[in-house]
């Protein structure tokens, strides 16, 4: 199998999701900021602990990005650390202790391990689900039959069981462990809709494996953006396999643009992935379209407040090798600006170690 196809595969599912959105660095410290002070600034105790526990994970977040990943490890073990102080958890509780773990697992796979990464994350979703075990994240050893009330609650094993299917299925994709993809997201995909992650899992495994008569029998999709997903899977399935009609990607390249700017639009970010795909489709089999596409992509994304989308174009291997280098220069100006991309680990900015010390301060505080 041409490793080029596995590359382009691994990117799968496509799915529109909400997704943080990126303005500048100074905004984004400034919105974490922003949460601290609230966290001061209200008597309600409940409103205090969210605001703290919402700017302590931003604060992590940028300082991964700025990369400053030992700190942002350090956080995201003595949040948690502070918040299993109130065990027995159970309920939002419960969750809030977790969510510095699935940090932490996000940050190993951001570090270039993503097997480990799974792993963790496997190893976090059993011991909730068990309501028992010891596991290792990221170098912090958690108890979670001493960290979690029994029985656990329905609302932990869902948010679990979220993580799972979200984080979990991207990153057994990410590693081409296709066939643990597919029956990994079935497991975890309750809904089991049409071209969700379960079915779209299951069919880059029928690819995988040279089974695409799947891909090729009639399914009735009415949602323009999962139309333009099959679309998609189809062209990779003919190219990597010789099988089925041959891609029709104007066709494919005028489903997505409508997807992008009907009454009731795709997210922006979702809309890049799908261009991004048909482009990498375009390079293999019509290379006269890659140069249009890209500009307009290019055009576009520059044009959006939210600096993902850029970020998402500057590194794609595809684009990467068809920019003009004015079109990377803005690009990664962009991603700069907030505070992606950088070339080496930037000073800590001041307002950003204030901000995590006040959401410190504030659950250190909780009773």
């Amino acid at each position: 199998m041409n490793k080029e196809f596995l590359q382009a595969w691994e990117r799968f599912p496509l799915l529109c999701r909400p997704h943080l959105h990126l303005p500048d660095l100074y905004t984004r410290i400034e919105t974490a900021h922003s949460h601290a002070r609230a966290a001061t600034a209200t008597t309600d105790p409940g409103e205090r602990h969210r605001q703290a526990l919402n700017a302590w994970n931003l604060a992590a977040l940028i300082a991964a990005d700025l990369g400053h990943t030992d700190l942002a490890a350090r956080w995201c073990r003595d949040q948690h650390t502070l918040l299993a102080r109130h065990a027995p958890l159970t309920g939002r509780a419960a969750i809030d202790a977790l969510q510095p773990l699935l940090n932490l697992v996000r940050l190993t796979a951001r570090q270039g391990h993503p097997r480990q990464a799974f792993e963790d994350l496997a190893a976090l979703h059993r011991g909730v689900a068990t309501g028992s075990g010891h596991i290792s994240v990221h170098g912090l050893c958690v108890d979670l039959a001493a960290l979690l009330d029994t029985p656990v609650a329905v609302q932990v094993l869902r948010w679990t069981g979220l993580a799972m299917l979200q984080t979990g299925t991207a990153l057994l994709m990410r590693t081409r462990q296709w066939e643990r993809a597919a029956v990994h997201s079935r497991t975890f995909d309750h809904v089991g809709e049409r071209l969700g992650p379960a079915h779209q899992c299951s069919l880059v495994e029928s690819m995988a494996n040279r089974h695409t008569d799947d891909l090729f029998t009639p399914l009735l999709v009415t949602d323009t953006g999962k139309r333009a997903v099959l679309g998609c899977l189809r062209a990779y399935a003919h190219l990597a396999a010789d099988q089925g009609p041959e891609p029709d990607l104007e066709a494919l390249h005028i489903m997505i643009t409508s997807a992008r700017t009907t009454t009731d639009p795709i997210s922006p970010l979702f809309g890049v992935h799908l261009t991004l795909t048909l482009i990498d489709l375009a390079s293999r089999t019509a290379p006269g379209h890659v140069d249009p596409w890209l500009n307009t992509l290019v055009d576009e994304v520059l044009a959006l407040p939210d600096a993902r989308p850029a970020h998402e174009v500057l590194t794609h291997p595809r684009s990467q090798e068809y920019l003009l280098a004015a079109q990377r220069d803005a690009l990664l100006a962009r991603s700069h600006a907030a505070g992606l991309s950088l070339p080496e680990t930037v000073p800590l900015p001041s307002l950003l170690e204030q901000t995590a010390q006040l959401a410190h301060a504030v659950v250190a505080a909780a009773g």
